[in-house]
Formats: structure tokens, C-alpha cells, sequence
């Protein structure tokens, strides 16, 4: 995963680099920026917050739904990247949120079976090719 080599120089925790590779996966929503660290009224230190989900349309859900319902991020800081209610839920309008980039993933799966199969009879083309000139 690009990236990785470079946060694990810069002494990043096992944490941090997970998070990195969730975050390149399409899992993660940036909820914002807090310091975490100051000195006399001077921030040292910020961390970005994130809330991580098991799948994309999860992640998308959360997204486009908060939008929606008019319910944002809490603060960075006291995030908790908890999911809808049941009554949140039933309010959401799936119809107008963008699932385009859920939607690429399942085309390109659905493609590869087809792919394998073209791949498969091209080989058996070939052995059988083979087979008859060597006969």
C-alpha cells in the first residue's frame, strides 16, 4: 500500500497505518481537525478524526444520510461514528444519494467471472490446438 514505508519511517503506531489503509480503501469519513496537544493556550499538537465503517456503502450511508437528516459530525474530538436509529433510517431518501462508486466496484466483480471464462476457453482453444498438431 503506497504510503505505508513512509508512515512507518515517521514512527506512525500500528493504529495510524490501519487507519491509512482503510482510509485508501474508501471506508473512512474525515469528520475534522482538533489539537490534541497545548501548551499555555497554544495547540502543539492536532490530529485529524476519523470514522471508519466495514464497507463503502456504509460509509456512503453515513455520508450522504447526515446530509440529509441534518445531523453533522459531532466534534472531531468527541466523534463517537455511531449509526442511524431505526427512525433516522426510515426517514433517509436512498433514491437521491450517489451510490456511483459502490455501483463501479459491483460492476467490475460481475465482470470478472465473464473474464475468467473468455480466459478459460481461449486456454482450452490453445491446448486443443496444440493437441491436434502435434496428432
Amino acid at each position: 500500500m503506497p504510503g505505508i514505508q513512509l508512515l512507518v519511517s515517521l514512527g506512525c503506531s500500528r493504529e495510524e497505518m490501519l487507519l491509512h489503509e482503510r482510509d485508501a480503501q474508501g471506508l473512512c469519513a474525515y469528520v475534522g481537525t482538533y489539537c490534541s496537544d497545548s501548551f499555555l493556550g497554544v495547540c502543539l499538537t492536532k490530529k485529524k478524526a476519523y470514522c471508519c465503517f466495514e464497507s463503502k456503502l456504509s460509509r456512503i450511508l453515513q455520508e450522504r444520510g447526515r446530509k440529509q437528516l441534518n445531523k453533522p459530525w459531532a466534534k472531531p474530538k468527541t466523534e463517537q461514528c455511531r449509526g442511524f436509529t431505526l427512525e433516522e433510517f426510515s426517514r433517509l431518501d436512498l433514491s437521491q444519494m450517489d451510490f456511483s462508486e459502490v455501483y463501479a466496484e459491483f460492476t467490475e466483480a460481475a465482470r470478472l467471472p465473464d473474464e475468467l471464462a473468455v480466459a478459460t476457453d481461449l486456454q482450452q482453444k490453445i491446448e486443443d490446438y496444440y493437441a491436434r498438431a502435434t496428432n
